[in-house]
C-alpha cells in the first residue's frame, strides 16, 4: 500500500511539474481523474495495436527471430500463412518450413533428383524474356575465367563484379573476351580481410555492392539477379531451358522479391587449385555434413520495386520470398578446394585467432571445420596441417550416404 502511494505521489509531482510548464495546475481530484483516463486510453490503444498485429500475422508475412548456430543473431524470413501458391509459380513454396518438409529427406539430405512426373511450365508470354545476371564480390578467386565461361553457357547475360585486393584482375577482366558482359569495380573501402566466420564486416561491404548491382541491373534490363560467390556455380538439374521457363512465370510480378536456391558443398578426390570446377563430381547434400554455411543463395526479382540485399543469403523487398525446389535450381559451393587456398584462409594473426577460438569454445562449435582449422594453425604454426583439410574435404573420408553425384560439364 505504501509503495502504491509513493507511485501516486511521484506521478502527481511529475504531472504538476509538467503543468507548471504548460498551463494551470489542476486539483488533486482532477489529477486522479486525468491519470485514470490516461491509463484507460493506453489500455485501449494497446488492444487495438494487438488486434492489428494479430491480423497481419494471419494474413501477411512475418519475420521470426532466430539464432543461427554459426553466426550472431540474424533475421530469417518465415511465412505465417499456409495458403497454396498460385499455379503460375510452379512448385515453389512461400513457407520455409513447408519447403524443408517437401525438399529435404532423412538427415536433412536435399532431394536433388528431378521427379519423374516433372514437366517444364510453358513460357509466360507478354512480358519479354528472362535476362539473368550475377552479382559477386571476389578476392583472389581460383579459376575465375572458367567460372565466367560456365555461367555464360548456362545463360547469364551480365556480371556485376567487385574485386577486393587482387592486383591485376580488374585489368585482365576488362581486356578479356567477357568485357562486354562485365561491370567491374575495385573495392575502395577499408580492406576486408577474412576475420573469421563470426565477423560481419565483409558481409556489410558485400551488401553495399549488391545494392549497387541491383540499381545497375534494373538500368541494364536484367530481370533476375543472382548473388553467388566466385567459388560457387549456378546449377539447374531440370536443364537450362526448363529453369528459364520457370523464371518466366515471375516476369513482371511485383509480388515476388526473391527466389531462394539450396546450396550443396563440394568434396574432392584430391587437392586441386586449377581445375576443380571440371573435376569435382561429389557434393554433400546433408545439413549435418557441411563444413561451411548450409542454406540458401538468392535470385532477386528486379520487378520488385523495393528489392534490396538482406545479408548474403536473401534479397528482400515489398514482395514475397519463394523457396525453389532443388531440382529447379541449386548453388554448388566449391569451398577451399585445395590446401593452398585453405591455408591462406585460415592462417591468421594472434588477435583474430583468439577472438575466433573464444567463439568456438563458447557454443559456436557447430562450425567444426573452421574452428578446427584455426585451432590447428594456432597449435602448430610451423606445420602444414594438411591432415585437417584431408579429414574434412576428401571424398574418401566422407559419408557416402550424404553425397550426390553431379557433373556440371553436362549442364549445357
Amino acid at each position: 500500500m505504501a509503495s502504491s502511494r509513493r507511485r501516486v505521489i511521484r506521478r502527481r509531482v511529475i504531472r504538476e511539474h509538467d503543468q507548471r510548464e504548460c498551463g494551470p495546475m489542476l486539483s488533486s481530484s482532477s489529477s486522479r481523474f486525468v491519470a485514470r483516463a490516461r491509463g484507460l486510453t493506453a489500455v485501449l490503444l494497446a488492444a487495438v495495436l494487438l488486434a492489428v498485429v494479430t491480423a497481419r500475422g494471419r494474413n501477411g508475412r512475418r519475420v521470426r527471430y532466430r539464432e543461427d548456430e554459426a553466426r550472431d543473431r540474424v533475421f530469417l524470413p518465415s511465412w505465417k500463412r499456409r495458403d497454396a501458391v498460385p499455379p503460375y509459380l510452379g512448385s515453389a513454396l512461400r513457407d520455409e518450413k513447408e519447403a524443408e518438409k517437401e525438399f529435404l529427406g532423412p538427415k536433412l539430405k536435399i532431394k536433388t533428383s528431378v521427379p519423374s512426373n516433372y514437366s517444364a511450365p510453358p513460357v509466360r508470354e507478354g512480358h519479354g524474356k528472362v535476362r539473368l545476371g550475377i552479382t559477386t564480390k571476389v578476392k583472389d578467386p581460383l579459376d575465375f575465367f572458367s567460372w565466367l565461361e560456365y555461367h555464360k553457357r548456362v545463360g547469364v547475360e551480365r556480371f556485376y563484379i567487385q574485386v577486393d585486393r587482387t592486383p591485376g584482375l580488374v585489368e585482365k577482366l576488362r581486356r578479356s573476351a567477357y568485357a562486354d558482359m562485365i561491370d567491374v569495380t575495385e573495392s575502395t573501402g577499408n580492406p576486408t580481410t577474412y576475420k573469421g566466420i563470426f565477423d560481419r564486416r565483409n558481409e556489410e561491404e558485400q551488401n553495399r555492392h549488391n545494392n549497387r548491382s541491383i540499381k545497375k541491373a534494373k538500368r541494364d534490363g536484367i530481370t533476375h539477379l543472382a548473388h553467388i560467390d566466385g567459388d560457387e556455380l549456378l546449377y539447374f538439374p531440370v536443364g537450362k531451358d526448363a529453369f528459364f521457363a520457370e523464371m518466366s512465370l515471375t516476369l513482371g510480378d511485383t509480388s515476388i522479391s526473391s527466389l531462394e536456391m539450396r546450396s550443396l558443398e563440394g568434396v574432392y578426390e584430391f587437392s586441386n587449385c586449377v581445375s576443380f570446377f571440371n573435376t569435382t563430381r561429389a557434393f554433400c547434400a546433408s545439413g549435418y555434413n557441411h563444413t561451411s554455411y548450409w542454406g540458401y543463395k538468392p535470385i532477386g526479382n528486379m520487378a520488385s520495386q523495393k528489392v534490396y540485399a538482406w545479408g548474403p543469403h536473401f534479397f528482400k523487398g515489398d514482395g514475397d520470398i519463394l523457396f525453389l525446389p532443388p531440382h529447379v535450381a541449386l548453388v554448388l559451393h566449391y569451398e577451399t578446394p585445395c590446401i593452398r587456398k585453405w591455408r591462406k584462409k585460415y592462417e591468421m594473426d594472434a588477435t583474430r585467432v583468439e577472438v575466433i577460438l573464444q567463439k568456438c569454445d563458447g557454443g559456436h562449435g557447430g562450425w567444426r571445420f573452421p574452428c578446427e582449422s584455426v585451432r590447428a594453425f594456432n597449435d602448430k604454426p610451423l606445420s602444414y596441417n594438411a591432415d585437417v583439410w584431408r579429414k574434412w574435404k576428401l571424398r574418401s573420408n566422407r559419408d557416402p550416404n550424404a553425397l550426390v553425384e553431379i557433373d556440371v560439364t553436362q549442364a549445357f
